[in-house]
């Protein structure tokens, strides 16, 4: 039985299975409606993990931000974050490869109620050197356990992130504490591609990353 990070006893367990993790996603409803995700491959952001984002997140000018690229869905909770703690009205458009992952979004979140949240499935690696949009802010949260997305760490892909954004653009990315050696070669590049840095950190588990344009 999956423990839940509330008191109360669950009043519905929905179990998806998602062919890109190979393994069971489950959908925890309680009794007064509040929903999670559980599963073995996902680090979902709930709790402790929801406060450091949302913590994070203080850092950065949301309500001023007109576009926000989501590079990786996850439970919809960045989605929410955004919408219920900042009040953000602004255009999401969402990079993810796990159609069910999508399916719950729309079918138990209701991200099809709000016209300005677009959802393009396919691997973010495939769909950044195709977009043609500037965001003003990318969130990358591709964190699958054990192992962070490993094109995460290519300087390829953070040369797509930085052609996706608009001058003084913001990336927040979500990693975990495990991977603070192999992140030292995307600071480096980073800060020599003109972007500062701030680090928010649950030590010894979940690092977050914020690098905003110097120019």
């Amino acid at each position: 039985m999956i423990k839940l990070k509330y008191k109360e006893k669950p009043k519905k367990i929905t179990r998806y299975f998602s062919n890109i993790l190979n393994d069971y996603i489950d959908l925890i409803e309680s009794a007064d409606g509040k929903k999670i995700l559980k599963s073995p491959g996902i680090d979902y952001i709930y709790g402790l993990n929801r406060r450091i984002f949302i913590k994070a997140m203080r850092n950065i000018s949301i309500k001023k931000t007109s576009n926000i690229l989501l590079v990786g869905l996850g439970d919809s909770s960045i989605i929410s974050i955004l919408r219920d703690t900042f009040n953000y009205k602004g255009t999401v458009n969402v990079l993810e490869l796990d159609q069910t992952l999508i399916d719950i979004a729309v079918q138990d979140f209701d991200l099809q109620k709000d016209p300005n949240i677009n959802i393009i499935r396919g691997d973010a690696a495939d769909l950044l050197p195709t977009l043609s949009l500037k965001n003003e802010l990318s969130i990358i949260n591709l964190f699958v356990e054990p192992f962070l997305n490993k094109k995460c760490f290519t300087i390829a892909f953070w040369e797509c992130i930085i052609n996706t954004l608009s001058p003084k653009g913001t990336v927040l990315f979500n990693t975990n504490s495990v991977y603070s050696n192999n992140i030292n070669h995307i600071i480096g590049y980073m800060n020599r591609k003109g972007f500062s840095s701030v680090q928010y950190q649950i030590k010894g588990y979940q690092d977050i990353y914020i690098w905003k344009s110097n120019f």
